[in-house]
């Protein structure tokens, strides 16, 4: 039975009478803020076009267009943004409706505004369509008080002017931009891009929005980067990374990030539940990595050598030698100090999600020790297959691997992998740290050692100072 209305008429009878013109019908456009990371991950960058013809001809606005009669808004997006930049399957988000009735001097016009992301990487040329003289990627800068849309060539600028409103019972803050260049952008473009970058920054802490902004594969620090630029906020590399965990699949290798000069391990975004990243296993090469280092002192050569060991083991131990040896001029600086330093360092970085642990262990203190080399040998494997619980582990050495194996039996070799990273800071050592800080030069140590030894050089150059000569090679 069909339904009728107080008039009589059926559904079917009274569309057919229907008269659209009897209501004024205002046009639809999409509007496209597109944005990616500048090439150094200082701040990203928004694609704006330079009008052709009227309205606001020669200013700077957001890609766009009408919505075609038979597409939805979104459909409309997706095709502005593949006409515009040629890609397709990126991050795209419904941002907002500007409906103020006088935004546009032609007509009605409501518009859509959307988000779209790109990753770094991409070699993304701006080309300008047929509705534009120009089109041009612009570095953005937002503070609290200013938004800044810059290149080589162009500069327009905005401050940013608050506004409270009550939204229920709650008082809501808005900015308004407000120009203060000769420039500016097109109808209101500027308080679309802000509305955007508000969001963002929003979405930044409780979304994994950044990560629409890297490539699929990528690096912590750089990530990090990312996150900070969008949030505006520094935040410390530990925190970022509690942020970030469960959420990453290491990739057993490293690259130099972007933004550092030292390697990190790659990693790439798992968009799993957490019941589905449970069975997500990452595989690397060995189970059981070990490294030996005195660490007198500890410098970015070491730090480099565990890092890429870290990314080829599930598990690694950093033993620190000659932990019974101090204040002499070859080992001057003590145990507790180096292990703690170790520790420290190690807790900042980022170690491929490998279970990394820390341990001492002493060397001869005699002067014939260089006789008892097999001796030696056995003692540090045993202490360390005690240490790990098991027989079999990989060995760093970044010397000549006929030394490390001259340690071992026969017996000892069928368990021990020898592995051989190279020097690939040969122009770092221990020696040459010690020598600059005796020469109290300690610029030069700064660029050499990290961060967390940085408040301790003159502490290290006056132990350094008063060591004594009384120490045996091992």
């Amino acid at each position: 039975m069909n339904k009728v209305d107080v008039n009589g008429l059926t559904e079917r009878e009274f569309l057919a009478e229907y008269k659209p013109g009897d209501y004024d019908r205002p046009s639809v456009t999409v509007d496209m803020m597109v944005l990616r990371m500048k090439e150094d991950l200082s701040c990203m960058q928004v694609l704006l076009i330079k009008r052709k013809a009227h309205p606001e001809i020669d200013k700077w606005a957001l890609p766009g267009g009408f919505i075609n009669i038979k597409e939805s808004a979104y459909e409309a997006a997706c095709r502005e943004l593949k006409e515009e930049t040629g890609l397709t399957d990126i991050y795209l988000e419904q941002l907002y409706t500007m409906s103020q009735p006088d935004r546009d001097p032609r007509m009605r016009i409501i518009d859509i505004a959307y988000i779209a992301l790109l990753p770094y990487g991409y070699e993304q040329s701006a080309v300008a369509g047929d509705d534009a003289k120009d089109a041009r990627w612009f570095d953005v800068k937002f503070a609290d008080e200013k938004l800044e849309f810059a290149n080589d060539l162009i500069k327009i600028e905005y401050s940013l002017r608050s506004e409270k409103f009550k939204n229920g019972v709650i008082t809501v803050e808005n900015f308004v931009p407000v120009s203060v260049s000769d420039e500016k952008l097109a109808f209101d473009h500027d308080q679309i891009i802000l509305e955007g970058l508000m969001r963002i920054r929003n979405k930044a802490e409780y979304t994994g929005i950044m990560f629409n902004l890297v490539p699929r594969e990528f690096t912590i620090p750089d990530l990090l980067k990312v996150f900070e630029v969008l949030s505006g906020k520094e935040v410390h590399p530990k925190v970022f990374r509690e942020k970030i965990a469960g959420q990453l699949v290491s990739l057993d290798r490293s690259q130099r990030p972007i933004v550092g000069r030292k390697p990190a391990a790659v990693y790439r975004y798992v968009d799993l539940n957490m019941d589905e990243r449970k069975l997500v296993k990452v595989h690397k090469k060995y189970k059981n990595g070990v490294i030996l280092t005195r660490a007198q002192p500890f410098h970015n050569g070491h730090l480099n050598m565990i890092k890429q060991a870290a990314s080829e083991c599930e598990n690694l131990l950093v033993v620190i030698g000659s932990a019974n040896k101090s204040y002499t001029k070859r080992n001057p600086f003590p145990i507790e100090y180096r292990k703690r330093l170790v520790e420290n360092v190690l807790q900042e970085e980022d170690l491929s999600g490998a279970d990394v642990k820390v341990m001492t262990l002493s060397d001869w203190s005699m002067e014939d020790a260089a006789q008892y080399v097999k001796e030696w040998g056995s003692f540090f494997y045993y202490n360390i297959a005690n240490e790990i619980g098991e027989k079999s582990f990989t060995f760093y050495y970044n010397d000549d691997p006929k030394i490390a194996e001259n340690w071992f039996t026969d017996d000892i070799l069928k368990n021990v992998t020898i592995r051989n990273l190279g020097r690939s800071d040969i122009e770092i050592s221990s020696t040459m740290i010690r020598d600059l800080l005796y020469k109290k030069d300690y610029d030069k140590v700064r660029d050499l050692v990290p961060r967390w030894m940085w408040k301790d050089l003159k502490q290290l150059g006056k132990i350094l100072m008063d060591a004594t000569n009384d120490d045996y090679m091992m």
